[in-house]
């Protein structure tokens, strides 16, 4: 298998995983409800009072392309109930489709960023042991560097005492 191919299979395997996880379902059925009963509040509003909506299904148009902030601007709202539904629809589809790319991302990099974590765990551990081997030395030279203050001490001590 080439390393191409090879890519190519992880790439397919970590976005099936993802398609068919709890997260991912949860979400896109939330987000279906929620475009489906806004389609219907939408519908409701708007159907007597604005001549583009002729049938549910462009109330569903208009909160599929409201929520996803593409808005071709085809079919919207006339009524101020209405326009207040599009711009909370907006500032939730935003958050919603950020929602559904941090899974994407998380899918595609998430296992190179748990491994890069784990090599800077291992390098943590790898420092504190130097850091405390170290430390250890450094001891052991403060405890020499007394033992010979203390031995030059005696010994002019000793040359002072054959001076007099």
């Amino acid at each position: 298998m080439t390393k191409k191919t090879e890519l190519h299979f992880i790439l397919f395997k970590r976005l099936w995983e993802l398609l068919k996880g709890p997260e991912f379902i949860g979400l896109t059925v939330s987000a279906n409800l929620f475009i489906i009963l806004n389609a219907a509040i939408f519908y409701f509003l708007e159907y007597e009072e604005n001549y583009m909506i002729d049938s549910f299904l462009d109330a569903v148009w208009w909160s599929f392309t409201t929520i996803t902030t593409v808005g071709y601007g085809d079919i919207v709202p006339v009524t101020t109930i209405g326009r207040i539904q599009g711009i909370l629809m907006m500032l939730l589809g935003t958050g919603l489709f950020v929602t559904f790319t941090a899974l994407f991302s998380n899918a595609i990099l998430g296992r190179k960023v748990e491994g890069i974590q784990e090599k800077v765990k291992g390098l943590g551990k790898t420092l504190g042991t130097t850091r405390k081997e170290f430390q250890e030395e450094e001891k052991a030279i403060h405890t020499e560097v007394d033992q010979l203050r203390r031995l030059i001490a005696e010994l002019e001590e000793i040359v002072n005492k054959r001076r007099k």
